[in-house]
């Protein structure tokens, strides 16, 4: 009974550190950028379906399996960024600003306070991942039935497949997303943070990405596992070291 009072009290102490954390860093105002980015996002699939025809060049849309495949890897790619960017201003900010050390005089365990940044990253990159595939993805779907360049229709077949991807992929860019943190702690820097997640998306965007969905599961659960552990090793000692 005591066991399970300290850890609806621990809980309850998180869920509480999570939303001071969102209120100090006006959460508000990065949903209004996510919109942005949807709108921006979009014009860029747009694009490429109505022009590159025009140019007499071969149609990086030409099926709706490569249509969700493209926008599937253009949300990952631009969310993944946004997470170190993310991270950049929930942590790495707050150590070069030195503002993390007055947190870090609150009665509660430090690695509790940089777990609840952590959870703000994870949680914000699944969530805009998912919504930001479906929007595009609509927005696309709503163009194409007025023009029809792509032949055939979007199968339900095809859309339950998809779906099944972008939850795994979600699941895995979320948690690969907290990689750079390891880099950017090193140096408190916030352009090394931004820079390590340029280089792992390079390493980890390649067309494995597209192979069978037993693939996609194995990788992607060694990319969702990848990112906790490196997160781990960044704070493993933040209790005993200096915050400056």
């Amino acid at each position: 009974m005591i066991i399970s009072i300290n850890s609806y009290m621990e809980r309850l102490q998180m869920l509480n550190l999570i939303k001071l954390e969102m209120r100090r860093f006006g959460i508000a105002a990065y949903v209004k950028s996510i919109i942005i980015i949807n709108f921006l996002m979009s014009a860029i699939v747009l694009a490429l379906y109505y022009a590159v025809p025009l140019t007499g060049e071969p149609n990086p849309l030409a099926s709706y399996q490569d249509a969700l495949f493209i926008i599937d890897r253009l949300v990952r790619v631009v969310f993944i960024l946004y997470a170190a960017v993310l991270i950049s201003r929930l942590i790495i900010g707050e150590y070069k600003n030195k503002t993390i050390s007055l947190l870090f005089t609150y009665p509660i365990n430090r690695k509790k306070i940089i777990l609840s940044k952590l959870l703000i990253v994870c949680t914000l990159t699944f969530a805009m991942i998912l919504i930001s595939n479906v929007f595009v993805t609509f927005i696309f779907w709503v163009a194409d039935s007025i023009v029809s360049y792509i032949p055939g229709s979007l199968a339900m077949e095809d859309l339950g497949q998809q779906a099944i991807k972008i939850v795994v992929q979600a699941v895995a860019a979320s948690g690969m997303s907290l990689i750079p943190l390891y880099f950017g702690m090193l140096k408190k820097s916030v352009p090394t943070t931004i820079l390590s997640s340029f280089i792992v998306l390079l390493i980890t965007t390649t067309s494995i990405f597209r192979e069978t969905l037993g693939s996609i599961i194995l990788t992607s659960a060694l990319l969702a596992a990848a990112g906790p552990l490196v997160s781990y090793l960044s704070i493993r000692n933040v209790e005993y070291t200096d915050a400056s």
